[in-house]
């Protein structure tokens, strides 16, 4: 005979097969029995069943998806879960931005271009870190590890730092990075 300690969490058929019916931890037992239904063997195992993000959603993007170099932006997230939760989840957010070359990221979602360019911020939710390592290891073998994920372009533009007058028709531009093509862009 099998048990599920607590159905709200997980139920259990007669053949061992468990069924998630709600978020937290359980213990199934299955209990052996001799030809005559005396006991003789009793295992156990605990079931956790994670409330993980079932959407996830970018938010706090600068306004009009635009930033200086230099300039950091703390990306943040919504989500729900499978629950319907909005508040507390069991998964994990972690971010990527390509081009790598010229912008980083943080766990934290805190942005900075050293560059200018155009760059995609992308947030996906695991269930664990263990699976996130494993997707950043393979990310094409483990994609499945991925629960959701949202993506938002940024254009990050090069900036004048300083502007000085050399003679009555010609100026000095400073910028605060380098600048293609600068004399026709101006």
């Amino acid at each position: 005979d099998w048990e599920s300690a607590n159905e709200d969490v997980a139920v259990v058929d007669s053949k061992g097969v468990v069924t998630a019916t709600g978020v937290g931890k359980t213990k199934v037992t299955v209990y052996i029995t001799d030809k005559d239904g005396e006991e003789v063997a009793k295992l156990s195992a605990t079931v956790t069943v994670r409330d993980n993000i079932k959407e996830v959603k970018i938010t706090n993007i600068p306004e009009g998806n635009k930033l200086a170099v230099g300039q950091e932006n703390e990306f943040n997230r919504s989500f729900v879960t499978n629950s319907g939760s909005t508040k507390k989840a069991s998964s994990i957010t972690r971010w990527t931005v390509e081009p790598a070359d010229g912008a980083t990221i943080d766990d934290s979602g805190v942005f900075k271009a050293t560059k200018a360019g155009k760059y995609t911020v992308t947030a996906r939710a695991f269930q664990s870190k263990a699976k996130y390592e494993s997707w950043l290891k393979d990310s094409e073998t483990y994609k499945e590890y991925v629960l959701d994920d949202d993506s938002v372009e940024v254009t990050v533009k090069a900036s004048i730092k300083e502007v000085k007058q050399v003679d009555v028709s010609t100026v000095d531009v400073l910028f605060d990075s380098p600048v293609e093509d600068a004399a026709k862009n101006i």
